[in-house]
């Protein structure tokens, strides 16, 4: 018994749905008198109206931001802003880090070599903090001690450097 009812009910949604999609494809935007690109305010606003000097095939795109960015890549192209190390396209900035030297120690006894790297970071709140690595490299890399380590790092690094063994 309730069968007809609940039918009744889904045509009747059906031919809503229906009306209401054949109503919204019909839409059409409406007229822009001012002259800058339509598309701004309606995407499909030339599939309707006449193309204007506005009018690009494709997507719309702010053409604000095509023209900063093609300004930004032909001054980052500029070999004076590229060869600085110290730009990132933000404009000035203080580096992050600085070698302060670098050595590479050749072990006899091993078929491997160290590389002693002290740098200076400056953390956040505008101190620096020195820091010294061990890196063990080569085929025999792994065997080397960490007493012999210890021993190239006590000999090289700077009495207050933080040393890490990587």
């Amino acid at each position: 018994m309730q069968v007809i009812p609940k039918l009744c009910a889904a045509l009747i949604a059906a031919a809503g749905v229906l009306i209401a999609t054949e109503a919204a494809a019909d839409r059409r935007p409406s007229y822009c008198p001012r002259d800058h690109d339509h598309r701004v305010h309606d995407a499909n606003y030339y599939d309707y109206y006449d193309a204007d000097r506005y009018y690009r095939a494709g997507d719309y795109r702010d053409r604000r931001y095509s023209r900063d960015r093609r300004y930004r890549d032909r001054r980052y192209r500029d070999r004076r802003y590229r060869d600085r190390g110290y730009y990132r396209g933000r404009g000035y900035r203080r580096p992050r880090s600085e070698v302060v030297f670098r050595r590479n120690i050749d072990l006899r006894r091993y078929r491997a070599y160290v590389t002693v790297v002290e740098e200076n970071y400056w953390t956040r709140s505008g101190r620096v903090q020195r820091v010294c690595s061990i890196v063990p490299k080569g085929r025999d890399a792994y065997a080397v001690p960490q007493r012999r380590l210890s021993r190239i790092a006590r000999n090289n690094c700077s009495r207050y450097a933080r040393i890490q063994y990587l």
